[in-house]
């Protein structure tokens, strides 16, 4: 009896031991995932604690196998084809699966030294023009080499109007009292010509060639468009629009063509003989937010309207003159949309504030989501089917076949 005492007293001991030693699984933790671009093709590790070795890796919807997982790290190849997205990394654990947007380089930028310009007008492969601030000063820089150098040509007071560039020897910009400089061999001298009496203020300028040019003003709650055919010496008023300035778009302006976005009214305003005749049509598009457009002729276009509380925005495209818009499906993006480029009825470009360059082969239907190497862009323009963009004291420049 005493035996058999004994022997269940040991195992009593011993079951309370295994309770002691049952082994509970760690939970799973990722640590941050960079934010940072990283180029398609390359590898990433996602290092983090406890990470199982059934993880499974998706972006943008699809699997990617790891090449090697241990409880700290996860390696992954980025495909070569990928695009930026969401990246998923899914635990047995379901509870302690993970997320994170995964940012890809956008690549094939040539690079070029610059300063914070806040525009730049490109009117050849080589030639362009920049605008930058210096204390209370406006400093209008050229290149002649494509962006490799540049040297200044103009330093005006703050503000200024932004620079029209009509050519590769004429440009014209607006100093703070209401004159017009101009120069016609490039930046070697400039002339000023008085615009209007000082009752008008004039908001934008903007040329059909060397000599034929517009410029938009308001005088009370009016806006006039006035015209000059002997380079800014003379102007003749054209058309007077019961609409303060700051509502006025020039949106499309090709040869004898001009076409206007009034906002406050909703309208389209358009003359296709260089200001004798004037059509309003309806434009049929909420656009009381910022907004970012391309007109490639004056009915086709794709028009960007910033979200607001009352207007959840968006990208649209037309073909007619705003007659009727088409809504065009882009990832969700966090930041706005500052430049289009459409380089013909398939192919479009888009960049946003924060580096964001999203790509289209097919008119909008589907996207692919790229980033510069840096987020802080400050100017941009293309040039046919040339990108240039200004970016952390950059310029870079892309060509897309």
């Amino acid at each position: 009896m005493k035996k058999i005492m004994t022997m269940i007293l040991v195992i009593s001991m011993l079951s309370c031991g295994g309770n002691d030693d049952i082994i509970t699984p760690k939970s799973p933790v990722v640590n941050a995932i960079t934010t940072e671009p990283i180029p398609a093709g390359s590898e990433l590790i996602i290092t983090g604690e406890y990470l199982d070795e059934n993880s499974a890796i998706i972006l943008n919807g699809e699997a990617i196998t790891p090449t090697s997982i241990t409880s700290s790290t996860i390696t992954i190849t980025i495909p070569e084809n990928a695009s930026s997205g969401t990246l998923e990394i899914e635990f047995q654990q379901e509870a302690y699966n993970t997320e994170a947007f995964l940012k890809i380089l956008d690549t094939d930028w040539s690079v070029y030294g610059a300063s914070n310009y806040f525009q730049v007008e490109f009117v050849s492969n080589d030639v362009g023009y920049a605008k930058r601030r210096e204390a209370d000063m406006h400093i209008i820089d050229k290149t002649m080499d494509g962006g490799n150098t540049w040297f200044s040509i103009l330093e005006v007071p703050v503000p200024s109007s932004p620079m029209e560039v009509a050519s590769s020897n004429v440009a014209y910009i607006r100093t703070t009292s209401n004159t017009l400089k101009k120069t016609v061999d490039g930046g070697l001298s400039w002339q000023d010509s008085e615009l209007l009496d000082l009752s008008y203020l004039v908001e934008k300028l903007f040329f059909k060639n060397e000599l034929e040019g517009f410029i938009l003003t308001q005088k009370l709650d009016e806006s006039s468009i006035f015209k000059t055919v002997d380079g800014g010496v003379t102007w003749t008023e054209i058309l007077v629009l019961d609409t303060p300035t700051h509502n006025i778009e020039v949106v499309y302006q090709n040869e004898d063509v001009i076409l206007l976005l009034d906002r406050m009214n909703n309208e389209f305003i358009t003359t296709e003989n260089a200001g004798e005749n004037w059509l309003i049509s309806d434009a049929n598009i909420s656009t009381t937010g910022p907004i970012t457009f391309d007109f490639t002729n004056q009915n086709e276009a794709w028009l960007y309207v910033s979200p607001l509380i009352d207007n959840p925005g968006g990208l649209f495209k037309t073909d007619n003159q705003g007659q009727t818009w088409e809504n065009l499906d882009i990832p969700e993006l966090s930041e706005s949309i500052i430049k289009i480029t459409i380089l013909d009825e398939l192919r479009g470009h888009v960049l946003t504030d924060k580096g964001g360059s999203l790509y289209t082969n097919d008119g909008g239907e589907t996207w692919a989501l790229f980033y510069l190497e840096t987020d802080d862009v400050s100017a941009a323009t293309s040039l046919g089917s040339t990108l240039h963009v200004v970016s952390g004291g950059e310029l870079l420049k892309k060509t897309i076949l």
